[in-house]
């Protein structure tokens, strides 16, 4: 998802140097803008969040079937970035 945004993000010039500032950027420019939905930046800011956890603290558990949702959102939000970068 982190990848999928910063190409986007790219169409702009815009090319934040950290996860987080990627979360806000796409924010900035592609949810408030209306061109994606909020419900795409709550689930990239909630992967962020996530992937935060599980890197930085060694005691996060995800259960099984949160990871498969959490997976199954990042393909829906790769496939919207990947038709917004076909247009």
């Amino acid at each position: 998802m982190f990848m999928a945004a910063e190409a986007a993000l790219l169409t702009r010039q815009v090319a934040p140097g950290s996860h987080r500032g990627v979360v806000a950027a796409f924010g900035e420019h592609f949810v408030k803008t209306t061109l994606f939905e909020r419900a795409d930046g709550r689930d990239l800011a909630r992967a962020h969040e996530q992937r935060v956890a599980a890197e930085y603290d060694p005691t996060t558990r995800v259960p099984a079937a949160e990871a498969e949702e959490l997976l199954g959102v990042a393909r829906k939000f790769v496939a919207k970035v990947e038709a917004f970068l076909a247009r």
